[in-house]
């Protein structure tokens, strides 16, 4: 959540707390509320974004793309990536589903809200096996399943040259 309004709402405590969002401008000498132009960043077609609250799977990734020209982005939680996804725009994303606060299910659905990461590829991983009802979440929500234990270990480069290869034409267009 980005703020609150407190009740009884008036026209100037709802349009303060807009404004405070950065969200829309006010135009005084008219008193109407103008939706302000929203930036997004573009698509960083070698970053990845790595959300998993465990330090040995950062550095697994780290260690996996030492040699490559890909760029790592490492949070440690649904909720911290969310918030730097509002300024960055990477072109995969892995979230582990065993997160504490935020699974990653729901932090993929939050992803999805967002138009700037239409184009993004979103991968759940899992130490396990992802159920059936977790797999049929993640095809309505344009993303896929990927189990750690085959990820890191030799695979995640392979992986990143089948999805990206030299071709960057599906992240321009």
């Amino acid at each position: 959540m980005d703020g609150f309004i407190s009740k009884p709402t008036t026209r100037d405590n709802i349009t303060q707390e807009i404004a405070r969002l950065n969200i829309v401008k006010r135009d005084k000498s008219s008193h109407t509320v103008r939706l302000a132009s929203q930036k997004t960043p573009a698509m960083d077609p070698r970053l990845m974004m790595l959300m998993d609250d465990q330090p040995l799977e950062h550095e697994s990734v780290e260690r996996a793309l030492r040699d490559s020209d890909w760029r790592l982005e490492s949070v440690e939680s649904g909720e911290q990536g969310l918030k730097r996804l509002k300024s960055l725009t990477p072109a995969i994303i892995f979230v582990d589903q065993n997160m504490l606060a935020l699974n990653g299910i729901s932090t993929i659905e939050e992803i999805r809200k967002r138009a700037h990461l239409d184009q993004t590829l979103v991968f759940l991983c899992t130490a396990g096996n992802a159920t059936s009802s977790m797999v049929a979440k993640l095809e309505r929500l344009d993303a896929e399943y990927y189990p750690k234990d085959q990820l890191w270990r030799d695979k995640l480069l392979p992986l990143l040259n089948e999805l990206f290869g030299d071709d960057q034409k599906r992240l321009a267009g």
